[in-house]
């Protein structure tokens, strides 16, 4: 066993995670493990995953509930910094390699077993939820839950029920951060002209490598907050070009923003 298991009432560990007395006072681990395992009552039990590609409906979804406990018991400032915990994980195992959440190129099914897995999937349920709002979001995963119930479940059920309730076409987002490799990576240039008080904030994609098969991420736009010394706020959204590209443009300021 490598971890935890989810056996019902009584979550049994791995022996390299017992704590003492102290290290149990000062981390969650126990809890926030516990909630992940329960979590598998319904995703990876109730609901069990087809094939091995489909791992991320059984270990994204328990890791992400695992922070949705969080949040509920910590608060939204112990929420943000697990959401910075799990990038930097994810972000760490791509500087060695980089993979598809869903895929079917594995040497063994333990090896998809890895951060790209845990964190890297919690977060793009994250970017699904943030993309939906949590109504829809939370109403869809319901339904998948409640349809599927004590049957086998591939990606693409997940994603319809999304559709169905959303009235989104999702393809495009499941083929660049779910069935694609990578994460987006940014430069940027700022401007400003105090004599009409306007700025432009100019992004480039940096990540494309076709060796290994990194492309353009297009679907998402990205917000791009501006922020006054009087404390007020301006988003703007810029839409990536085929190249990687894009520009988001402030007027009527009075002052040097901060971003």
């Amino acid at each position: 066993m490598g971890g935890a298991m989810e056996n019902m009432s009584l979550t049994t560990w791995d022996d390299d995670y017992v704590l003492d007395h102290v290290s149990a006072a000062e981390d969650s681990i126990v809890e926030e493990v516990n909630v992940h395992e329960m979590a598998h009552s319904y995703f990876g039990d109730s609901l069990v995953m087809r094939h091995f590609e489909h791992a991320w409906l059984k270990e994204s979804w328990a890791t992400y509930l695992s922070g949705e406990w969080i949040k509920d018991n910590r608060g939204e400032d112990k929420f943000q910094y697990i959401l910075w915990k799990w990038s930097a994980e994810y972000f760490s195992e791509c500087s060695s390699y980089v993979r598809p959440i869903v895929t079917r190129t594995y040497d063994n099914s333990w090896s998809l077993f890895d951060s790209h897995l845990y964190p890297g999937g919690a977060m793009r349920l994250h970017m699904l939820r943030r993309l939906l709002g949590d109504h829809i979001f939370w109403t869809a995963v319901s339904d998948y839950v409640t349809t599927f119930q004590e049957n086998l479940v591939d990606t693409d059920q997940f994603k319809k029920t999304l559709e169905k309730h959303s009235g989104f076409n999702l393809t495009a987002f499941f083929e660049e951060w779910i069935y694609g490799k990578g994460y987006m990576k940014l430069k940027g240039e700022f401007s400003y002209w105090a004599e009409n008080g306007e700025a432009k904030i100019e992004l480039e994609q940096t990540q494309m490598d076709e060796k290994i098969g990194i492309n353009v991420f297009r679907y998402l736009p990205i917000e791009v907050e501006m922020t006054e010394e009087n404390g007020g706020r301006t988003i703007g959204l810029g839409v990536f070009d085929e190249n990687g590209k894009t520009s988001v443009s402030f007027a009527g300021l009075k002052k040097m923003p901060s971003l």
